[in-house]
């Protein structure tokens, strides 16, 4: 079956499945500049700025960039529902900003040539529904000039199992639909007490299931950390990100190399504390980089296994997922035992009937359990 980006198929479908309720603009503009400050850059900075923005999807985050008022900002956006909505937005709540040099390019970022031009580019929530993942990283760093800032997300394997795993038991329970939104209506009433525990949702539990438990695009391969730092260590240095699981205690006299070498520690951190990223509320502490490296194989190959069976739905697909679900189980932190256990259940349970698979839903291990989703970082462009 052909891979199918979000762009793709979020214009396929008419739609723009990424809402938030910013209802309090307050609380909403405090979230964001809280978000800048702790990955290690401030809204004060894109001031006078050239900014661009990468799939904004409906404006919300947009309208925060835009108050920071920069010097011009360029919106890139190939969903044209998605495109409509972000000029509306940005209309209604920037109708008393007059001088504000906008441009809205409605466009495949991978069609248009990169231009080093602008200070700062921001990219949040669009790598996840990315088919040609790498070169689209590496087209998005083009933009960049130097002494500026990339300011990406990125969903990875681990930060994503919880939601991996309420996708499946989704795709179980899916009949053959006509409308996404229509369809996503049945698994609400599901889903909507898993939500209930996580403190500070905006996003409306309808579009979650269009975007993650039904959208196609949302089972693609992903990029953790290490491999985005890696793919643009040779010109961009890790500035910060969140969560801040960062650690790095050389003597500042001693960082005289041509490079810092944040990229590294960077790396190395991640490794012995990704396995946190399995876990909303939790800390577990540090483990060797091997086992952690070990526990994220092994959570890819459930959404390998999951893109094999969602292609073509046989038994033998769905028991190849089960082995593979039941695999990962066992690399968990001991301290999750609740979790594994809860794993090791939901593999033989998939195999049986969906009314059974069903029931996992209301499973309270389960309703609780949710990953730390998008991780955010800014890095800094210090060579061409």
């Amino acid at each position: 079956m052909k891979k199918i980006g979000l762009v793709e198929y979020y214009s396929k479908e008419k739609i723009a499945p990424i809402r938030q309720d910013i209802a309090d603009l307050l609380a909403h503009r405090r979230r964001r500049n809280r978000l800048f400050q702790g990955v290690g850059i401030r809204a004060d900075w894109i001031r006078e700025k050239k900014i661009m923005e990468v799939g904004p999807g409906a404006g919300f985050n947009s309208i925060i960039l835009a108050e920071a008022r920069p010097r011009e900002f360029v919106l890139v956006e190939g969903n044209p529902t998605g495109m409509k909505e972000t000029k509306e937005r940005l209309r209604k709540h920037l109708a008393h900003a007059p001088g504000l040099k906008l441009k809205f390019w409605q466009k495949n970022l991978m069609k248009l040539k990169p231009e080093a031009q602008f200070d700062m580019v921001f990219c949040e929530g669009v790598l996840s529904g990315v088919v040609e993942l790498r070169h689209f990283i590496l087209r998005l760093a083009g933009w960049v000039k130097k002494g500026g800032i990339l300011f990406i997300s990125t969903v990875d394997e681990l930060s994503y199992m919880p939601d991996t795993l309420r996708r499946i038991l989704v795709q179980l329970n899916l009949s053959s639909y006509s409308n996404p939104y229509s369809s996503a209506r049945s698994f609400e009433k599901d889903l909507k007490g898993h939500f209930q525990n996580l403190p500070g949702m905006s996003r409306p539990v309808h579009d979650w299931i269009v975007d993650n438990a039904i959208n196609p695009a949302s089972n693609l391969p992903l990029y953790n950390i290490p491999e985005i730092v890696s793919l643009l260590g040779k010109q961009f240095d890790f500035v910060g990100s969140w969560p801040r699981f960062v650690e790095d205690w050389r003597w500042y006299k001693e960082l005289t190399q041509s490079r810092s070498q944040f990229n590294q520690a960077a790396i190395e951190s991640y490794w012995r504390k990704c396995h946190n990223l399995l876990f909303y509320g939790p800390i577990h502490p540090e483990r060797p980089a091997f086992m952690n490296q070990k526990l994220y194989q092994k959570a890819a190959a459930v959404r390998r296994y999951l893109r094999g069976w969602e292609n073509h739905r046989s038994f033998g697909n769905l028991v190849r997922l089960s082995r593979a679900i039941r695999e990962f189980g066992l690399h968990l932190p001991v301290a999750a035992t609740r979790q594994a256990r809860f794993v090791r259940c939901f593999s033989e349970i998939i195999l049986g009937d969906k009314k059974g698979a069903q029931k996992l839903f209301l499973d309270p291990t389960f309703k609780k359990w949710f990953g730390r989703g998008q991780q955010y970082m800014a890095l800094e462009k210090v060579a061409e």
